[in-house]
């Protein structure tokens, strides 16, 4: 699974890179930005859903 970021309904308000500091990093341009390349670890995949479920705009997906 692929953490997907739709920066078009994102809302910035940081909540995914403030509480997961382990899978995402706020941008330059201020949007969250994905520190996991390729598919997220299994050992990190249900802090993954977490975090996609908790997103305010539901900007952040998990694909295969």
């Amino acid at each position: 699974m692929k953490i997907v970021i739709d920066k078009d309904i994102c809302f910035k308000t940081g909540q995914c890179f403030f509480l997961h500091k382990d899978l995402m990093q706020e941008g330059i341009d201020n949007y969250p930005e994905s520190l996991v390349e390729g598919d997220v670890p299994e050992d990190k995949l249900e802090d993954a859903m977490k975090m996609a479920q908790a997103c305010p705009s539901g900007a952040i997906s998990l694909r295969d």
